[in-house]
């Protein structure tokens, strides 16, 4: 088990940099009482209050009336961030960091992307950078990781044209149009960012290795998670809203109803800026999403110049984010019958893929999720067939 306090072992730090780094570290993002508490106080005496308040139920309550939060809210987030606390490993973060030449940004820095504070509670607490953030105005190009020809074709066009014409591309790294979007921006004058979902010491997926260093050697590669998370699936869709709030307009080439590049465009659209889409075939799945947001009154894009349009268009006259009707996406936001939840999928995810077992605890550390949170969903997941515990430890049933 955990030691009684957790944030009393954590090494004492008087900078934001550094603390923020620690947080990064803590936090399974968004985390807005994590926000809020560091908005109070600042990252570094945001642990010292964390430290103090841990044991005391009379203290957390003092805090998280001066959080406005409810007092419940406040202890489950402790609750959460206390066994990646007890697990935090500052000098092998640095470590990491050093060795692949990643930097770390924090929003007192004069490269901050000012842009994310649109994000609100949701804005990341810090970013690590690999390569250097180009400048000029982000247009955001996403869609589907198993794409059509016509797509990818698509992708690389409007990012090559946007591009020589002084926009900065940005996408997430993936297959798919990620691909081919920077692909195109990096045929073009390279300026392109990826935003990923794990740390920038191991770069997902490794077949795009290549891919990723060219476009750390012409622009950067970016990430919330410090070196060492790896690229789990609930952290694509959070990532998702870093390439929203980055981005002056968003682009959606080719994505089915359930895509989570609607995940990108719906963030996009609840922060006011514009979302265009390119209409598709109306028999391929592949174009449902993209076709619907369409009818749902997202701007048709089928030339690069109208995305320029699109740029100089008031967000306010386009979509109404209320009327995106993407509500259901697999896994992520609610599940359809034999579908897992968005928790149920985290936790299971967490489990090694080959039957060994781990304890609650590590996985916990693994999901940011509260010990008794991963305790609840490994019994729901139990009930389901999908794992068994032998002993203290946890697997997968193979089959399920």
């Amino acid at each position: 088990m955990f030691k009684q306090n957790e944030f009393s072992a954590l090494p004492g730090v008087n900078d934001e940099t550094t603390a923020r780094m620690i947080w990064s570290s803590i936090l399974e993002p968004p985390d807005r009482v994590a926000y809020r508490l560091i908005s109070a106080y600042g990252a570094a005496a945001a642990l010292g209050v964390c430290a103090r308040s841990l044991d005391s139920r009379d203290q957390q309550s003092l805090l998280a009336k001066k959080l406005e939060l409810p007092a419940d809210n406040l202890r489950n987030a402790m609750e959460r961030w206390k066994p990646r606390a007890a697990a935090c490993q500052l000098q092998r973060m640095e470590d990491g960091a050093a060795r692949h030449e990643i930097r770390f940004l924090c929003p007192r820095d004069p490269s901050w992307p000012q842009q994310l504070s649109d994000l609100g509670e949701d804005a990341p607490i810090g970013l690590w950078l690999r390569g250097k953030i180009p400048q000029g105005m982000p247009v955001s190009i996403v869609g589907a990781r198993i794409a059509s020809n016509y797509g990818e074709t698509v992708a690389r066009d409007f990012a090559y044209e946007l591009n020589s014409a002084g926009s900065v591309i940005v996408s997430g790294g993936a297959f798919g149009i990620d691909a081919c979007a920077h692909q195109g921006a990096l045929a073009a004058n390279g300026n392109t960012v990826a935003f990923m979902a794990g740390g920038l010491d191991r770069l997902y997926p490794a077949d795009l290795f290549e891919l990723h260093q060219r476009i750390i050697s012409t622009g950067a590669v970016v990430s919330e998670f410090p070196p060492g998370a790896r690229p789990a699936r609930w952290r694509f869709l959070s990532r998702n809203r870093l390439i929203a709030g980055y981005s002056a307009t968003t682009i959606v080439i080719e994505a089915n109803i359930r895509s989570g590049a609607l995940n990108t465009a719906r963030t996009a659209l609840k922060i006011g800026r514009p979302v265009g889409a390119v209409p598709g075939p109306i028999h391929s799945q592949l174009s449902s999403g993209t076709n619907q947001l369409i009818r749902d009154g997202a701007s048709l894009v089928s030339r690069s110049e109208h995305i320029v349009d699109l740029m100089a268009q008031s967000a306010q006259t386009l979509l109404p984010y209320s009327l995106l009707q993407t509500d259901v996406i697999a896994g992520v936001d609610t599940a359809e019958a034999g579908e897992m939840t968005a928790s149920q999928r985290r936790v299971y995810d967490a489990l090694p893929p080959h039957g060994a077992g781990i304890t609650p605890e590590r996985i916990s550390v693994a999901t940011g999720l509260a010990p008794y949170e991963a305790l609840g969903l490994l019994g729901q997941l139990e009930l389901c067939g999908r794992v068994k515990q032998t002993g203290a430890q946890w697997s997968r049933l193979q089959g399920a």
